[in-house]
């Protein structure tokens, strides 16, 4: 599957962007198209070659970072905490670089409209 970014509009006008995975371009405008969006552009991020897969997998996120971030991410939603400032607040303060983009790619598809399941899966 290949990674797009896109920029679209909603059927009430509002800006949205951020990534769909699909098999080609044709169906990821079809995915896009399916949640009634108005597509503005639409463009492949790159393959990942054997390069991008080697440092993924060097620079994965440590089982301790993750239990960290998790009680944390728990301890500000339990404050009530809006999510994009719980979000953008851990993000801000994790160390840890890939933890960190990873963190910020999750905030800024949350501000695009996706729910913080999808926005984590991807």
């Amino acid at each position: 599957m290949a990674k797009y970014k896109y920029s679209a509009r909603t059927e009430a006008g509002e800006l949205q962007a951020g990534y769909v995975e699909a098999a080609n371009q044709e169906a990821a405008l079809n995915i896009l198209k399916g949640n009634n969006l108005f597509i503005l552009a639409l463009t492949a991020t790159g393959g990942s070659g054997w390069y991008e897969r080697i440092i993924g997998f060097f620079g994965r996120v440590k089982i301790k970072d993750l239990m960290i971030f998790t009680r944390q991410f728990s301890i500000l939603l339990e404050a009530r905490v809006p999510l994009s400032d719980t979000l953008r607040t851990l993000h801000r303060q994790t160390e840890k670089a890939v933890l960190r983009n990873a963190l910020l790619e999750v905030s800024e598809d949350v501000d695009a409209g996706l729910s913080l399941s999808q926005a984590m899966e991807r």
